[in-house]
């Protein structure tokens, strides 16, 4: 064995230097004592560093999902960017309660919309002129008070809060028949802030247009709505997971033909009692 110290060439079972006396056997197992030392005291610095790391991101995570909806800015963003807006704010949007405030948000700017309208063709009333054989537009104030505020408020709130809850309902439904996982809270909020295109292009900026051209303002209108129906059914791939083609062209085919079905039959149930109502009404004045 040689001795670190002087380099004299020893027995292996000497413990000693036999030229200088040092103890060949400290001097050995110093520098493996050293490093075991080391690795010692840093391997707990590894771990608490990591732990750290890992407790930073949770508190940045948890920070940002507790951090309110900025609902402007994000609308603003969706409309420009549809899928990466709402792929960027996706945990905020399967929260209850944000989703709960878009769809009645949703519902209440669409009421407020016919709401203002009906009072508007209340004011500009148009009337045959048989002289002319022309339409005569008259102002007409008095005529506010004719209208059913009740109806246009309250009833109209409910249908349209109705209309954004079933369409989620039947896209959760049939998911399930296809038996695949869906949040419906979160199919919720894909379907109130699809809605969107529909209140900007059909309800305000198409009737607007169709004033000065009708055929512009019909256009615009039915852009809006295939706009809105190719974004909600982004969405809703994107949440549904369907790996064949094929059934998600059925998913959304049987989806949108149950709503479809449903909105007809509404729609003329509707229309049926407006008529029944007006001819009952007709036939107590003449009697």
């Amino acid at each position: 064995m040689t001795c670190p110290n002087c380099g004299y060439e020893n027995n292996e079972s000497s413990s000693f230097c036999v030229k200088c006396g040092a103890n060949i056997k400290e001097i050995k197992e110093e520098p493996k004592n050293k490093e075991e030392v080391v690795a010692t005291e840093s391997a707990p610095v590894v771990e608490k560093s990591s732990t750290i790391v890992e407790e930073t991101k949770t508190v940045n995570s948890t920070a940002k999902s507790k951090k309110p909806m900025n609902y402007i800015k994000f609308i603003i963003a969706f409309l420009i960017a549809p899928f990466k807006s709402f792929k960027d704010n996706e945990e905020t949007l399967a929260d209850t309660k944000t989703s709960l405030i878009i769809s009645g948000g949703m519902s209440v700017i669409m009421m407020l919309i016919t709401l203002f309208t009906s009072m508007i063709n209340a004011i500009f009333a148009k009337t045959f002129d048989y002289s002319t054989f022309s339409y005569k537009t008259k102002v007409d104030f008095g005529r506010l008070g004719d209208l059913d505020y009740v109806s246009l408020i309250f009833k109209n709130l409910l249908i349209y809060a109705c209309i954004i809850a079933a369409i989620a309902l039947v896209y959760f439904l049939i998911a399930m028949i296809f038996k695949k996982k869906a949040n419906y809270i979160k199919l919720l909020s894909s379907t109130a802030i699809s809605m969107l295109p529909v209140v900007i292009g059909s309800m305000l900026v198409g009737p607007i247009l169709g004033k000065i051209w009708s055929p512009l303002g019909l256009v615009v209108s039915i852009a809006s709505i295939i706009y809105a129906i190719g974004i909600l059914v982004t969405l809703i791939n994107d949440q549904v997971t369907l790996e064949d083609k094929n059934y998600r062209i059925y998913y959304h085919g049987l989806s949108i033909t149950i709503l479809l079905v449903a909105g007809y039959y509404i729609l003329i149930n509707v229309l049926l009692s407006g008529i029944t109502k007006g001819a009952s009404s007709i036939l107590n004045m003449l009697g």
